[in-house]
């Protein structure tokens, strides 16, 4: 789980970097990121990003709400996958 905000370009290497080391793990992930009302091409980056990390899960808030909300939106969404 991510917040994200204005990080167009780190979203390509985060993604990639973790599904690099849990692939090969064997294990089920999900990777979660919730653009918090970016300004940039974040969000277009992750739907690029996508493509490349089928477990990528994107989240996305219209305005800015912060760091915190925007996390909390990625763990709500994390647990409601869970059960």
């Amino acid at each position: 789980m991510r917040p994200a905000y204005n990080e167009e370009e780190n979203m390509r290497p985060f993604c990639t970097e973790i599904a690099a080391v849990l692939r090969p793990t064997g294990w089920a992930f999900e990777i979660i990121v919730c653009d918090d009302g970016s300004t940039d091409g974040t969000l277009a980056a992750l739907a690029g990003v996508r493509a490349d990390v089928p477990e990528l899960r994107i989240l996305a808030h219209e305005r800015n709400a912060g760091q915190s909300a925007a996390t909390f939106a990625a763990f709500r969404a994390a647990a409601a996958g869970s059960s």
